[in-house]
């Protein structure tokens, strides 16, 4: 059975505060982190990424590279926005 569904949209309302990160300030803890990545990655431990970045001037980027398993790589990013969803329910001035 197929079929269409159609919805009109009356009003959409949202409120975005954006938070300016320090400019310039290396963060010691992603540092050792994406170390460690890399530490892994020479050793052949990790065959693929899927990333996204948090730019200091509010922009965000993503990017996959090297070997992805699609459906287990799908779930992580999951995984990973409730993560963030949390962090922003758990402190409201992080959104």
């Amino acid at each position: 059975m197929t079929g269409v569904l159609t919805a009109t949209i009356i009003a959409l309302a949202v409120t975005v505060k954006l938070v300016q990160l320090p400019a310039a300030e290396p963060e010691p803890t992603l540092i050792d982190y994406l170390e460690g990545l890399l530490t892994l990655a020479q050793a052949g431990e990790i065959c693929g990424i899927a990333a996204v970045v948090n730019h200091a001037d509010n922009n965000v980027s993503w990017s996959t590279r090297g070997r992805i398993r699609p459906f287990a790589t799908a779930g992580g990013l999951i995984a990973c926005q409730f993560s963030v969803i949390s962090e922003v329910a758990d402190d409201p001035d992080a959104a």
